[in-house]
């Protein structure tokens, strides 16, 4: 909604146009594999988890749509994805495919909340999540074997650690031209003042003096 967008700074509009590209990309693939795993015999249990995934996307660009809000309904969504993954963990439905989703998670939780509050939330879901896969009496995935889940792990933290690097690089230049960008806008304001204060030929351009 325009009065909406007119309150939001760029960094807020560029975290709902994040959402609104995934939703747009994200809700048909998980619609598509709802379907697929609904045909292919997983039952109405393993395609349902897509479906509901597809209606927590939905969900969340509705409501950044029409909130001002946008920071509840980003931590609401993240934390439904979150329950979604770890279903998928711990259910074994999908025979270990629900891993390469997991790499996602770091690169858009530190997008959307920014380094500290990103590494905190990857911190406390790869916590559950290496509980999960470790622990053998909660999963079937311990029949993945040891040298699968240590790589697992390994992976994960490189993502993590290479989603931090990069977002820490991003947040730095952008401060760097907000700060240029405010600069700008007052030597333009001063520029305004001080053409209003000076007595200028409206012909050539030039100061008019007493001659």
């Amino acid at each position: 909604h325009p009065d909406i967008a007119d309150r939001l700074s760029a960094e807020e509009k560029q975290k709902r146009l994040f959402i609104f590209s995934a939703a747009l990309i994200s809700i048909p693939v998980c619609v598509a594999f709802g379907l697929l795993h609904l045909a292919d015999g997983r039952g109405l249990l393993g395609s349902s988890s897509d479906f509901l995934t597809a209606g927590i996307i939905f969900l969340a660009a509705f409501f950044l749509r029409t909130s001002r809000r946008g920071d509840l309904v980003i931590r609401i969504f993240i934390l439904g994805v979150s329950v979604q993954f770890l279903f998928y963990i711990g259910s074994g439905l999908f025979g270990g495919g629900e891993f390469f989703w997991l790499y996602t998670y770091p690169l858009v939780s530190i997008f959307l909340f920014g380094f500290y509050e990103g590494i905190a939330w990857v911190t406390v879901f790869f916590t559950l999540v290496f509980f999960m896969i470790f622990g053998t009496a909660w999963t079937t995935i311990s029949d993945f074997g040891i040298v699968f889940k240590l790589k697992f792990v390994i992976s994960i933290g490189l993502t993590t650690f290479m989603a931090g690097l990069f977002e820490s690089l991003r947040s730095h230049y952008y401060q760097k031209l907000q700060e240029r960008k405010d600069e700008l806008e007052k030597a333009a304001r001063e520029i305004k003042t001080l053409g209003g204060m000076l007595p200028i030929c409206s012909s050539c351009k030039k100061i008019r003096d007493d001659k």
